[in-house]
């Protein structure tokens, strides 16, 4: 709760900060009664670069920064978003691939994704698990697309080629 309070109150002062440059930039320049200098001045001081609105940003910007989520927090949040079949399909595509393909002859129901995921990391060259990748780009339809690489939402390749890696 403490925190909160300091939170708000900094919130409260940084406002009262804007408010009174933008008012003291507004009342200086309406008087016009001023020289050169001082309309510099006020342009320099009161201005959205002036050291006071700087810090005031950095300020801002630190906090928001460690507000967000480390990016390993942020892919937790993001698995715990998807569906169950997310977790499931790598499975249930593998089984119908065709068995004699298969390197790990483990029953269906004691396979894990972990281990498909390393038979897709294995380099054989007829291995075609999952489906294929689009090409990107300027990439000719010629070449052979990449079957140990998955884009976070190719749910046939993304969770058991995760696990492989985090060794799960």
């Amino acid at each position: 709760k403490m925190q909160d309070k300091i939170a708000h109150e900094r919130q409260v002062q940084i406002n009262a900060m804007v408010a009174g440059l933008t008012e003291s930039r507004v009342q200086g320049i309406t008087k016009l009664q001023i020289d050169q200098n001082g309309l510099l001045f006020i342009v320099r001081n009161t201005g959205p670069y002036s050291q006071i609105a700087q810090a005031v940003l950095e300020f801002q910007y630190t906090l928001l920064k460690q507000l967000l989520l480390p990016r390993y927090q942020s892919m937790w949040h993001w698995f715990a978003l998807q569906e169950e079949a997310f977790f499931t399909i790598g499975k249930e595509e593998y089984m119908k691939g065709d068995a004699t393909k298969q390197a790990i002859k483990t029953p269906a129901a004691r396979i894990s994704s972990k281990q498909i995921g390393e038979e897709m990391s294995s380099p054989k060259e007829d291995q075609n698990i999952g489906p294929d990748l689009p090409i990107r780009g300027e990439e000719s339809a010629d070449q052979p697309q990449p079957q140990r690489t998955a884009y976070a939402n190719d749910a046939p390749r993304m969770w058991p080629l995760f696990c492989y890696e985090m060794s799960f």
